[in-house]
């Protein structure tokens, strides 16, 4: 059972995470040819890993709110369907990916880092189910929540074409490492202020 004072936390989240689906899709239909077959594994690999955690987030949050819920059960019942979700992304990637080393490595560290996520709440799940009673599991799986929310719309963003607004993409730029915008399809890259005469 779900400790009282984290209810009002779980309805915030549920509507959050509704919203922000349904803002996926509107980028999805926006830009249908970067989440189309067709399109290269890195760019529908955020939209992926975005919908996944939203996804996550929606159903831990919608569940929490039942009454007499096992939420340590849900818990791990998500945390498996999300590192298999990685998995597959993992094997996708890793097969249809290599033509762009830098967007490959950027790839896998999103995979591994959503997916050691989803191994913390597996734990936390399996933790809860033998101590219904503990509230720091709750509040475990409260913060990965957030965390989640924070990749997935990271994911998003970089999806709808923005820049991408990671470390790994920071340093990418600072560098020069070529590879490192967006896909081709995504337009030009934006002028550089300091390139400008």
């Amino acid at each position: 059972m779900v400790p009282e004072e984290y209810s009002e936390f779980f309805v915030a989240t549920a509507t959050v995470a509704g919203a922000l689906i349904g803002l996926l899709f509107v980028a999805i239909s926006v830009r249908p040819t970067a989440a189309s077959r067709g399109a290269h594994i890195t760019s529908r690999l955020r939209a992926v890993a975005a919908l996944s955690a939203f996804l996550n987030t929606l159903f831990l949050s919608l569940l929490a709110l039942r009454p007499r819920i096992d939420l340590g059960g849900v818990a791990v019942g998500l945390g498996v369907a999300g590192l298999v979700s990685m998995l597959i992304l993992l094997v996708l990637l890793m097969t249809q990916g290599r033509d762009q080393p830098w967007r490959l490595a950027q790839g896998v560290v999103l995979v591994l880092g959503q997916g050691v996520l989803y191994v913390v709440q597996l734990r936390d799940g399996l933790v809860l189910s033998a101590s219904p009673s503990d509230v720091a599991q709750v509040d475990g799986l409260a913060i990965i929540v957030i965390i989640l929310f924070a990749l997935g719309i990271a994911r998003a963003w970089e999806f709808a074409g923005a820049d991408n607004p990671s470390l790994l993409g920071a340093i990418a730029r600072v560098t020069g490492v070529p590879g490192t915008r967006d896909d081709p399809d995504d337009g030009p890259a934006p002028d550089d202020p300091g390139r400008r005469a």
